[in-house]
Protein backbone atom coordinates (compact mmCIF):
# COMPACT_ATOMS: atom_id res chain seq x y z
CA UNK A 1 0.00 0.00 0.00
CA UNK A 2 1.18 3.29 -0.62
CA UNK A 3 1.74 5.94 1.53
CA UNK A 4 -0.42 8.49 0.37
CA UNK A 5 -3.10 5.45 0.21
CA UNK A 6 -2.78 4.42 3.97
CA UNK A 7 -2.81 8.60 4.77
CA UNK A 8 -6.06 8.47 3.40
CA UNK A 9 -7.20 5.66 5.40
CA UNK A 10 -6.22 7.15 8.61
CA UNK A 11 -8.29 10.30 7.84
CA UNK A 12 -11.00 8.46 6.75
CA UNK A 13 -10.96 6.55 9.91
CA UNK A 14 -10.23 9.54 12.05
CA UNK A 15 -12.66 11.71 10.62
CA UNK A 16 -15.38 8.60 10.72
CA UNK A 17 -14.75 7.95 14.40
CA UNK A 18 -15.43 11.73 15.11
CA UNK A 19 -18.50 11.56 13.25
CA UNK A 20 -19.61 9.04 15.71
CA UNK A 21 -17.95 10.30 19.03
CA UNK A 22 -19.06 14.12 18.52
CA UNK A 23 -21.27 14.38 15.64
CA UNK A 24 -19.16 16.59 13.82
CA UNK A 25 -19.49 16.66 10.36
CA UNK A 26 -16.91 16.46 8.27
CA UNK A 27 -15.13 19.20 6.06
CA UNK A 28 -17.75 19.97 3.15
CA UNK A 29 -15.79 19.44 -0.11
CA UNK A 30 -15.57 23.02 -1.17
CA UNK A 31 -13.26 23.90 1.86
CA UNK A 32 -11.39 20.44 1.51
CA UNK A 33 -10.99 20.73 -2.48
CA UNK A 34 -9.46 24.14 -1.61
CA UNK A 35 -7.49 22.72 0.94
CA UNK A 36 -5.97 20.28 -1.52
CA UNK A 37 -4.90 23.13 -3.61
CA UNK A 38 -3.92 24.91 -0.62
CA UNK A 39 -1.39 22.30 0.28
CA UNK A 40 -0.27 21.47 -3.70
CA UNK A 41 0.69 25.66 -3.36
CA UNK A 42 2.61 24.60 -0.16
CA UNK A 43 4.46 21.95 -1.15
CA UNK A 44 5.71 23.96 -4.57
CA UNK A 45 6.99 26.72 -2.45
CA UNK A 46 8.13 25.06 -0.22
CA UNK A 47 10.02 22.45 -2.06
CA UNK A 48 10.52 24.55 -5.86
CA UNK A 49 11.56 27.72 -4.11
CA UNK A 50 12.76 27.23 -0.29
CA UNK A 51 14.37 23.91 -0.82
CA UNK A 52 16.14 23.94 -3.80
CA UNK A 53 17.38 27.77 -2.76
CA UNK A 54 18.85 25.88 0.56
CA UNK A 55 20.37 22.90 -1.60
CA UNK A 56 22.43 25.47 -3.52
CA UNK A 57 23.48 26.74 -0.45
CA UNK A 58 24.16 24.29 2.47
CA UNK A 59 24.02 21.00 0.36
CA UNK A 60 21.82 17.63 1.15
CA UNK A 61 21.10 17.59 4.88
CA UNK A 62 21.25 21.05 6.06
CA UNK A 63 18.94 22.31 3.42
CA UNK A 64 16.97 19.76 4.70
CA UNK A 65 16.73 21.04 7.99
CA UNK A 66 17.27 24.67 6.76
CA UNK A 67 13.88 24.55 4.54
CA UNK A 68 11.84 22.93 7.07
CA UNK A 69 12.65 25.49 9.47
CA UNK A 70 11.63 28.00 7.18
CA UNK A 71 8.05 26.20 6.76
CA UNK A 72 7.98 25.84 10.30
CA UNK A 73 8.39 29.63 11.06
CA UNK A 74 5.66 30.17 8.20
CA UNK A 75 2.98 28.46 10.65
CA UNK A 76 4.20 30.66 13.96
CA UNK A 77 2.58 31.91 16.00
CA UNK A 78 0.23 28.56 16.16
CA UNK A 79 2.27 25.98 18.44
CA UNK A 80 0.92 22.76 17.00
CA UNK A 81 1.03 24.04 13.63
CA UNK A 82 4.18 25.01 14.17
CA UNK A 83 5.46 21.63 15.32
CA UNK A 84 3.52 19.41 13.05
CA UNK A 85 5.15 22.05 9.89
CA UNK A 86 8.25 21.15 11.15
CA UNK A 87 7.95 17.38 11.27
CA UNK A 88 6.25 17.45 8.53
CA UNK A 89 8.64 19.91 6.41
CA UNK A 90 11.39 17.26 7.72
CA UNK A 91 9.55 14.82 6.17
CA UNK A 92 7.97 16.62 2.55
CA UNK A 93 12.01 17.88 1.89
CA UNK A 94 14.14 15.15 2.74
CA UNK A 95 11.23 12.86 0.05
CA UNK A 96 11.69 15.60 -2.21
CA UNK A 97 15.35 15.46 -1.64
CA UNK A 98 15.23 11.51 -2.70
CA UNK A 99 12.46 11.53 -5.38
CA UNK A 100 11.96 15.05 -6.83
CA UNK A 101 8.04 14.52 -7.01
CA UNK A 102 5.89 17.42 -5.29
CA UNK A 103 2.40 15.95 -6.07
CA UNK A 104 2.60 12.82 -3.64
CA UNK A 105 3.83 15.14 -1.27
CA UNK A 106 1.42 17.50 -2.02
CA UNK A 107 -1.66 14.78 -1.43
CA UNK A 108 0.26 13.42 1.72
CA UNK A 109 0.04 17.48 3.15
CA UNK A 110 -3.50 17.79 2.19
CA UNK A 111 -4.43 14.68 4.02
CA UNK A 112 -2.25 15.08 7.18
CA UNK A 113 -3.40 18.82 6.86
CA UNK A 114 -7.14 18.08 6.80
CA UNK A 115 -6.81 15.02 9.34
CA UNK A 116 -5.81 17.52 11.86
CA UNK A 117 -8.24 19.89 11.25
CA UNK A 118 -10.45 16.86 11.95
CA UNK A 119 -9.26 15.84 14.82
CA UNK A 120 -7.88 18.75 16.93
CA UNK A 121 -10.48 21.28 18.85
CA UNK A 122 -11.01 24.21 16.98
CA UNK A 123 -9.97 26.31 20.16
CA UNK A 124 -6.07 25.14 19.70
CA UNK A 125 -6.12 25.62 16.12
CA UNK A 126 -8.38 28.37 15.41
CA UNK A 127 -9.21 27.22 12.21
CA UNK A 128 -5.65 26.31 11.23
CA UNK A 129 -4.95 29.59 10.29
CA UNK A 130 -0.78 30.85 10.93
CA UNK A 131 0.29 34.36 11.97
CA UNK A 132 -1.88 37.61 12.48
CA UNK A 133 -4.89 35.35 11.29
CA UNK A 134 -4.18 32.92 14.56
CA UNK A 135 -4.06 36.44 17.03
CA UNK A 136 -7.00 37.92 15.66
CA UNK A 137 -8.89 34.22 16.21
Amino acid sequence: MSLAAALFMIFAVLSWGGQIETSATLPNLYRSGGYVIWALLQEFLLQSFFFTRCEELFGGSTAVWAAATLFAAAHLPSPILTAFALAGGLFFCEMFRRYRSIYPLALAHAVLGLTVAVTMPDSLMHHMRAGIGYLQF
